[in-house]
């Protein structure tokens, strides 16, 4: 018997059959748009909950940055006032240091590391940076080795200052290096952000 035959001989049979063979498609084809949809939605989900991390990371490096950003506002002013033969009122200076030293165990005491989740989405530590840090540290250490003594004659005295005042200029060009740095990183995260 063929088909044709089986659907005039048996009408109900055939109805049956057909009524069946298109709920099976429709189920099928239910579950494959179900499906798309899904993946669709889940993929949404995720997009919105990458994005919200980024925000957030985004906020707590901007709130670290920023506070680096005035410590190195304070120290470059503090090495101008070092480096300078004309230097300000001594209570300026003072005031100064109390500051730097203000901003140095503000940033110590961070009350969370959650800046480094930046590092996650966008590439903040660079070469240029590492070896901006280690020139500050070689040269903290230099200034260090510099110490004066007692029985130091006046011209080695003078020679030590001259070194000094160098090497300290040295550093308020890489804290102003720096300053840049981190500047144009905050710039691009905040462009990044503002295309999303």
């Amino acid at each position: 018997m063929d088909l044709l035959n089986l659907l005039k001989d048996y009408p109900a049979i055939g109805a049956s059959l057909i009524a069946l063979i298109s709920a099976f498609a429709g189920g099928f084809l239910n579950n494959i748009f179900q499906l798309y949809k899904d993946r669709l939605g889940h993929k949404r989900e995720l997009n919105g909950f990458i994005l919200k991390e980024k925000i957030h990371a985004a906020k707590k490096a901007s709130e670290y940055y920023l506070e680096q950003l005035n410590y190195y506002n304070l120290i470059i002013q503090q090495l101008n006032f070092l480096t300078n033969v004309d230097s300000p009122n001594p209570q300026m200076i003072d005031d100064l240091n109390k500051q730097v030293e203000f901003y140095s165990e503000k940033l110590k005491k961070f009350p969370h590391f959650e800046h480094h989740h930046i590092n996650i989405f966008y590439e903040i530590i660079d070469e240029k940076s590492i070896d901006l840090v280690s020139e500050t540290f070689k040269l903290n250490q230099e200034i260090l080795d510099l110490k004066v003594n007692k029985e130091d004659s006046l011209e080695v005295i003078e020679n030590k200052i001259g070194q000094i005042t160098v090497k300290a200029k040295r550093q308020k060009e890489i804290y102003e290096e720096h300053y840049k740095i981190l500047k144009g990183y905050l710039k691009d995260i905040r462009n990044d952000i503002k295309k999303k």
